[in-house]
């Protein structure tokens, strides 16, 4: 029996008890890790016959694809049992209504102002908007306010212009 033959036949005697992703993690270290067995095996290839080579690394690489795919469906196997695990112990009852969803609504003021901009521009107004906070020119001097007026000096001096 060849060192291939005896990887094989000990990776399936291993696979075969695996019953968490630990164990798994754990076989694929082993075979496919740094020091595993089969990366030994790719390793040891560069001293072999250029003929016994080619046979060698074609039979290698088809035991690690078909012990990759064992692995892989093992894995799905693993996962398929924890989701079927979960699904058994969660009581969830679906024939219960759904909650109502909360829906939002404008707000007090927002609305006040929409009904009386509406009630304007029925009877002929427009609605014109423009800058929150106005420049002193606009507030004071276009309006001929005198420069000592008490309300010009206050926001001047509290620098709200």
């Amino acid at each position: 029996m060849s060192d291939l033959d005896k990887i094989s036949s000990l990776f399936n005697a291993k696979i075969d008890s695996v019953k968490t992703k630990d164990d798994l993690q754990n076989i694929k270290t082993e075979f496919f890790g740094k020091n595993g067995q089969i990366t030994q095996q790719f390793k040891s290839l560069g001293s072999l016959d250029q003929e016994k080579r080619k046979e060698f690394a074609s039979n290698l690489n088809k035991i690690k694809d078909d012990l990759t795919l064992q692995l892989e469906q093992k894995n799905l196997e693993i996962e398929t049992n924890e989701i079927n695990e979960k699904l058994k112990n969660e009581n969830v009852d679906v024939t219960l209504p759904i909650r109502p969803d909360r829906e939002g609504k404008i707000h007090p003021v927002s609305q006040v102002i929409d009904e009386i901009s509406s009630i304007f521009s029925e009877i002929g107004f427009s609605v014109a908007e423009g800058p929150d906070v106005e420049s002193e020119y606009n507030n004071f001097t276009a309006l001929n306010t005198p420069e000592e007026h008490p309300f010009r000096l206050y926001t001047s001096y509290f620098g709200y212009l």
